[in-house]
This record gives C-alpha cells, sequence and structure tokens, in this order.
C-alpha cells in the first residue's frame, strides 16, 4: 500500500515516533481532510471506516484524506488500513488523552502537507458525510473576507462561539499565515478553538452551518418525515435544508460503553448501511 517510512514528528515540543503510509497524493488545490483515530476495539475501527467510506462516497471537489491514529494497537490499525486511497499517519508514541491528543494528531497531520496546500478541512472519527455537495457548499463559503466555515459552531467557552473542530474547513495558507496552533489551552480554548480566535482577531470572519445540536428547533421544522428525522446525532444543514453531516458525539466513549448508551452506536451503524448506502467492513 503506497509509499511506508518511518519519521519523527515534533509537536509541542515533544518528539514522535511515526509511520508514515502514503497511497494518494493530489494538487495543492485538493482539500486535505484529517480524520484522528484511536481505536480500542472493532466498533472503533468500523467507525472510522464509516467515516472514511463516506468522504469517498459524497465528495464532489479533489480531496486527499489523512487519517492519523493515536497509537492504537497494530492489530486494529491493520484492519482499518484497507482503503488504497487514504494516506495515515500512525503515530507510535503515547500523545496522551482527550484534547491534548487530538491536538498532537492534528498538529502531526499539518507537517504532512506540501506548503502550498490551501485548504484543510478536520473530521472527528465519529462523523459522516450525508450529500453529494457537502464540500462545495463549505467551499463556497470561503472567500476573501471569510477564512474558515464549520459544521458547528460552539459557544461553550467563548461568548461569540468558535468553530467545532469536529468539522471544520479553512483556509491553510492563512493558517500558516498567522502561526495558528491547534493544541487546547483548557479552560480557556478547546483543541482548534485558536483557528477561530486567531482568524478573528485578524479580521477575518467564520461561519458554521445551522445544527440541531444548537438549533433543536430545526428537528420538527425541517426534518419531519424525512430519513433524518429524530435520529438523535447533530445534523447540519445547507441553506436548502439538505443534511450534509452528522456526528454521533462521544463516538469514543460509546464504542467503549457497556451500558444502553450503545444502542446509538448500533443505530448509527444501521442508518450509515440503510440510508447511505455505507458500508464499513
Amino acid at each position: 500500500m503506497g509509499l511506508r517510512k518511518r519519521a519523527t514528528v515534533k509537536v509541542a515540543g515533544t518528539n514522535y515516533a511515526c509511520r508514515v503510509v502514503r497511497s494518494a497524493e493530489r494538487s495543492a488545490d485538493s482539500v486535505r481532510i484529517v480524520i484522528v483515530s484511536i481505536l480500542p476495539n472493532q466498533a472503533a475501527v468500523d467507525l472510522v471506516r464509516l467515516c472514511i467510506r463516506s468522504v469517498i462516497k459524497y465528495t464532489d471537489r479533489p480531496y486527499e484524506i489523512w487519517v492519523v491514529d493515536n497509537n492504537s494497537n497494530p492489530v486494529y490499525i491493520e484492519k482499518l488500513m484497507k482503503d488504497n486511497k487514504v494516506n495515515y499517519l500512525l503515530i507510535r508514541d503515547d500523545p496522551g488523552s482527550g484534547s491534548y491528543a487530538n491536538g498532537v494528531a492534528l498538529e502531526a497531520a499539518f507537517l504532512q502537507f506540501p506548503t502550498d496546500t490551501r485548504y484543510c478541512m478536520t473530521l472527528h472519527m465519529d462523523t459522516i458525510l450525508c450529500h453529494g455537495q457537502w464540500l462545495s457548499y463549505l467551499m463556497s463559503k470561503l472567500n476573501g473576507k471569510t477564512k474558515a466555515v464549520g459544521v458547528r459552531m460552539d459557544a461553550v467557552r467563548t461568548p461569540a462561539g468558535v468553530v467545532h473542530i469536529l468539522g471544520c474547513l479553512f483556509d491553510f495558507q492563512e493558517f500558516r499565515r498567522l502561526r495558528v496552533s491547534v493544541m487546547p489551552e483548557l479552560p480557556k480554548y478547546d483543541v482548534g478553538d485558536q483557528i477561530t480566535v486567531a482568524f478573528r482577531n485578524a479580521g477575518y470572519e467564520v461561519i458554521a452551518c445551522r445544527n440541531t445540536h444548537t438549533n433543536p428547533e430545526l428537528e420538527g421544522a425541517l426534518l419531519a418525515g424525512t430519513d433524518f428525522d429524530s435520529l438523535g446525532f447533530d445534523r447540519a444543514l445547507d441553506d436548502e435544508n439538505n443534511v450534509l453531516f452528522m456526528h454521533l458525539g462521544r463516538g469514543s466513549q460509546k464504542v467503549l460503553s457497556k451500558n444502553a448508551d450503545e444502542g446509538s452506536l448500533e443505530k448509527w451503524i444501521r442508518f450509515a448501511k440503510e440510508k447511505l448506502q455505507l458500508d464499513p467492513y
């Protein structure tokens, strides 16, 4: 599978040993899509593979996928690495946990990109793209005035709101010029929050889709009677009320769950297979 090499990346002053498996290399205009994974079991592998399959099926513009794995068991990594359209960055040292580990993975991925890369899109592993024009829609919002657009705006820590890193498309050239870090600085900033903060401070706008997580009234008003009605997951909508994106939420915890909440994971996989014709296997 593609070019394989060992490498060392330095993030936040710490060196991490990595394996790089590069199967696809696209032009500078292609959007680099980064999915961060942690694989404690087969259920987590299925989640990541559904995300990958949704990108491959529903992305209508040139793209390059990078899956960055945070030191998972090699048994599960091998099960994950079946698609020859995907680049893998496998971090083989312990990057910590939670937001910090997510930040390490993203920063490590950015170091793999060619310097002329124009756009980057980040995705959590428990997300699915749902519409064939999701990327064209998000790209249409970027211009000289707007440098980042996402699937959800959160105002938990920052009153003005930040584009959540679970689905954030941004101008990578401006990101590099401003020397933005995605590393968390809790409790003030979570991972990725500083993309929004830095762009706003530079005079740019950031925007996000309407989302059922932050606008629960969308559920009854726009989605009643559709396949996407009453799912209980985050859903992001475009201007014509098409569902572009879904987020399971707390996916890492749910793959380890032994209680009733694990039913949401089963529902997620069933919906992806039956309604979106996606298969993780």
